[in-house]
């Protein structure tokens, strides 16, 4: 992994902005020094009279920073940007390359943030303090430079800190009795708290790849605070993707950003109307046992349909998007075909129409997914009934359409949500499984 350790020194700017007056970049890949590298920066005589507030005076020969924004550009690029309190330095450069036309942007990693998280009997967690507290120090002589060389020395002992804290495993210890096989795996804390949990066909290697990863500052949070993992083989990648869904949304951890939303109180429905032509409508999802998609709220429901009516050239009073007496609006502006005034026939229509219910709802409405078990012998179950998700099971019993009623009885019953309908449609298109329908 590369980085680029960016210190800089700043002098307030107008209106609101802050200039620049020095910047430092030291690049590493891994633990291995590339190249230093830094500059002071003249300003406007303005800036430069309050940057002899901060012991710095500019010389004649000092160049501004349209000069160096090249220099800075090749020394960061594709890499992660280390600083201390990165979103201020990150903010600093972007709005300076902005007047200049170009758009910076990178990953950063924040020294701060990361040893508030580790050090609670610390008052102050700027640079100098924290230099003070950990007695660093540099071989560089030069301030900026020297600086730069403390936030990688600070950075450096984040890494270590996990490793070497001697009340902790090393990490290959926390993964190294796991294998590399289909499953969900649990990150928990040192108090026991469930941080993260993810799927993976190989568990072992995606784990590795986990404490590899120090490319943003997320990652590198939660490395430090795995305390102790679980693994939960599954044989199926199916009932992997479904299992991590459901545990996700039933513990909500703090470093899944996915798939955390548990309640969806709306739905699309489907039905025909007297004059058979297929018409959508929004309603609670209680009240709507034939649900096409669920939703978390009222508003992104009526989004959905409102899209899908453009998509398909779909009748906006068919959709129950609006109502009223003769043709809806949309036919005026030849995006509705005349369903609502019965110009367009209902064959054609529903055409069209169908195209929707196909995406999203089931080809079947009662089969079983059968998938590789976790044992040689083994069988697991997926089972989908009157269109809907019921859940998942194993068993060791050869799975026939004569035994359905049995088989059921190996089902561990989940509930339905959005993410599931979303995954076992997905992984059907993707894959090919054998399928026991009645």
């Amino acid at each position: 992994m590369k980085y680029a350790f960016v210190y800089i020194e700043t002098v307030p700017a107008y209106p609101e902005k802050m200039s620049l007056s020095g910047i430092a970049i030291l690049c590493y890949d891994e633990h291995t020094f590339e190249k230093a590298w830094s500059s002071w920066i003249q300003n406007k005589q303005t800036q430069a009279q309050e940057a002899s507030m901060y012991n710095f005076a500019p010389q004649n020969n000092t160049p501004t920073f349209p000069e160096v924004a090249r220099t800075i550009v090749e020394l960061t690029q594709n890499r992660t940007l280390v600083a201390h309190d990165a979103a201020f330095v990150f903010k600093v450069l972007k709005n300076l390359f902005a007047d200049l036309g170009f758009e910076f942007s990178c990953e950063k990693i924040c020294t701060l943030r990361l040893w508030r998280k580790k050090l609670q009997d610390v008052s102050s967690f700027k640079l100098h303090d924290l230099i003070a507290h950990f007695h660093l120090q540099s071989h560089f002589e030069e301030r900026l430079l020297k600086n730069a060389d403390y936030i990688v020395q600070l950075f450096q002992q984040t890494q270590n800190t996990v490793v070497s804290n001697e009340n902790k495993q090393s990490f290959k210890k926390l993964y190294e009795n796991l294998l590399d096989e289909c499953g969900v795996y649990y990150f928990f804390n040192a108090q026991n708290e469930l941080i993260y949990i993810g799927k993976s066909k190989n568990i072992k290697s995606r784990i590795q790849a986990h404490f590899n990863n120090t490319n943003t500052e997320r990652a590198v949070n939660m490395k430090s605070e795995v305390w102790q993992i679980n693994a939960e083989y599954t044989g199926s990648e199916l009932v992997a993707l479904l299992l991590e869904s459901h545990q996700i949304k039933q513990h909500k951890p703090k470093y899944n950003r996915a798939q955390r939303r548990s309640r969806y109180p709306w739905a699309i429905v489907s039905y025909q109307n007297a004059q058979n032509y297929l018409c959508f409508d929004v309603a609670r999802t209680q009240n709507a046992p034939q649900a096409i998609m669920q939703f978390s709220s009222l508003r992104a429901a009526k989004s959905f349909l409102a899209y899908w009516r453009e998509e398909l050239l779909l009748c906006d009073y068919l959709c129950h998007l609006s109502s009223g007496k003769g043709a809806c609006f949309h036919y005026s502006l030849h995006s509705c075909l005349g369903a609502c005034i019965q110009v367009e026939t209902a064959e054609s229509y529903n055409e069209r129409a169908n195209l929707l219910v196909e995406k999203y709802a089931f080809s079947q409405d009662n089969f079983l997914i059968i998938d590789k078990g976790r044992t040689e012998g083994e069988y697991a179950l997926i089972l989908i009934e009157n269109s809907h998700y019921k859940g998942w099971g194993y068993t060791s019993l050869k799975p026939n359409k004569r035994s359905i009623k049995k088989l059921k009885q190996y089902i561990q019953h989940y509930p339905e949500t959005k993410d599931t309908r979303q995954i076992l449609k997905q992984w059907l298109r993707e894959n090919s499984p054998k399928i026991i329908y009645f």
